[in-house]
């Protein structure tokens, strides 16, 4: 598998320009990270970059180099652009400008301070190409080796900038049967604080859980635990207030929330194979099949 420097090397060198200062960030910068400490990483997901340019200077560069590919007004607004080489969607994106690293200071400590804005400490690491080195001002590497989400400083400042990262950290912890530290589960922000978050990044942190989650359930359960579960989806929450899931003959189980733990770790399991469209059919289905026993009367 070609690597996001190779794939570059061959295909755009010019992006190693030292002018540019681009790095590799996100999944594959953690994966070679790994690589080169000889461990387990992640499956890279999308190819992304971070550098110097803003957006204006981005696009003239790229369309220069007739690389330039279209994307949202909401990227463009937010510093990001993206290209095209060797037929590999790639977005790349202006490095956060801070009080404490501003345009004008050295490029090291704008990297480290586009790093320090990211959500988790894990995912707070580049890959700067022109030095060919890995950049991880946070431990991220250790907080893997260790297997622990831990957000970049505060956790309750990471949330206040995109609250969907609440969701994500939780997430993120299921996936890879990581811990969640402890000042996270700490976090005593309002979970109305999620009502800011557009539905669709809702849906598809809850897509992304289905999918990626070997326990959705309990995946859902630790939303349920900590209130963010009621906020985003009152009706699965009540799948996990302690109700009885029925009578103890049909459902050894007792509890209706063991009962849809139980079942959509069955679903996970047996659908694996299928595509993903039908996989992800099924565990709605059934996610869903319950939802009625959240507005049956006790005594029925």
């Amino acid at each position: 598998m070609t690597s996001p420097r190779e794939l570059i090397e061959q295909h755009a060198p010019w992006l190693l320009d030292p002018d540019l200062a681009v790095c590799v960030v996100g999944s594959h910068a953690l994966q070679t990270a790994c690589e080169r400490a000889g461990i387990d990483g992640p499956d890279p997901m999308d190819l992304d970059l971070a550098w110097k340019m803003d957006v204006n200077e981005g696009t003239a560069l790229l369309e220069s180099r007739d690389v330039l590919v279209k994307t949202t007004d909401a990227n463009r607004q937010r510093g990001t652009l993206a290209l095209k080489i060797d037929g590999t969607r790639i977005e790349i994106t202006s490095f956060r400008s801070t009080d404490s690293a501003p345009a004008t200071v050295d490029t090291r400590a704008q990297i480290h301070a586009d790093l320090g804005g990211r959500d988790m400490t894990i995912g707070a690491l580049a890959h700067w190409l022109a030095e060919d080195e890995i950049v991880d001002p946070f431990g991220g590497m250790e907080h893997w080796r260790r297997k622990r989400i831990v957000a970049v400083g505060y956790p309750t400042d990471r949330i206040m900038e995109h609250p969907v990262r609440w969701l994500r950290y939780y997430r993120r912890a299921h996936q890879w049967n990581f811990e969640i530290d402890q000042a996270i589960r700490d976090v005593s922000l309002s979970p109305e604080i999620l009502n800011q978050v557009p539905p669709e990044a809702i849906a598809s942190e809850l897509r992304s859980a289905l999918r990626d989650c070997a326990s959705p359930g309990a995946y859902l359960l630790d939303l349920d635990e900590c209130g963010l579960l009621s906020e985003i989806s009152p009706e699965l929450a009540l799948q996990f207030d302690g109700r009885p899931a029925g009578p103890e003959r049909y459902h050894p189980e007792v509890s209706q929330s063991s009962h849809m733990i139980l079942a959509l770790e069955w679903i996970t399991t047996r659908t694996a194979d299928l595509g993903e469209r039908e996989h992800n059919r099924a565990l709605v289905a059934v996610l869903c099949h319950d939802l009625g026993k959240g507005y049956t009367p006790s005594e029925k």
